[in-house]
């Protein structure tokens, strides 16, 4: 049920402890290592867990590459993988993994999206920073709001505003209603 709705980061985190579990009863399972590593990848995402991003980004990564020893061309983790390289600024690893998935698509629709995202990872080329921590400079004006610093939360939020390069990358609501709470 937990993956029908929305929920807190709390249950979430309850459902991984189970899956870690289950997964050392049955380590070869790719299943479980699938659950897992995108698990973790979507609370890297939650924007109140961007605190400890680049932690859960490292699990998810963990348990993705266990699905290529598993299976070298599993297309969801080769995809996944990518993504997270992209968030720590690998570009030319997450182009080889892009390649590897264009690679193994005959259909056209899925071959240009996938060839349209290594076209903007050519784009970036090799930014002065990773995504990372730009997501970790919200978690700490999070913090930062939270102990009613709105001063400095507000300059943290207002860097990121105007790096283009945070701003086209990752697109989201709750930075700018942060942004404005802050204000």
């Amino acid at each position: 049920m937990l993956d029908k709705k929305e929920v807190e980061p709390a249950y979430v985190f309850r459902k991984l402890t189970y899956l870690k579990i289950l997964h050392l009863l049955e380590p070869d399972n790719t299943g479980l290592l699938w659950q897992l590593s995108q698990g973790f990848y979507g609370l890297a995402m939650t924007f109140t867990e961007l605190h400890q991003v680049r932690r859960h980004l490292l699990n998810a990564m963990r348990y993705g590459q266990d699905i290529l020893k598993l299976q070298a061309d599993d297309h969801a983790a080769l995809n996944l993988l990518a993504e997270i390289d992209i968030l720590f600024g690998d570009y030319p690893a997450a182009i080889s993994k892009f390649d590897r998935l264009l690679k193994s698509f005959p259909d056209q629709k899925t071959a240009d999206n996938i060839g349209d995202r290594i076209e903007s990872c050519v784009h970036v080329g090799f930014p002065d920073h990773p995504l990372v921590d730009d997501l970790e400079c919200i978690g700490e004006a999070m913090h930062l709001y939270a102990a009613k610093d709105y001063r400095r939360a507000t300059e943290l939020l207002e860097r990121l505003e105007e790096d283009n390069y945070f701003i086209t990358e990752f697109k989201s609501a709750d930075f700018f209603c942060l942004l404005g709470m802050c204000r």
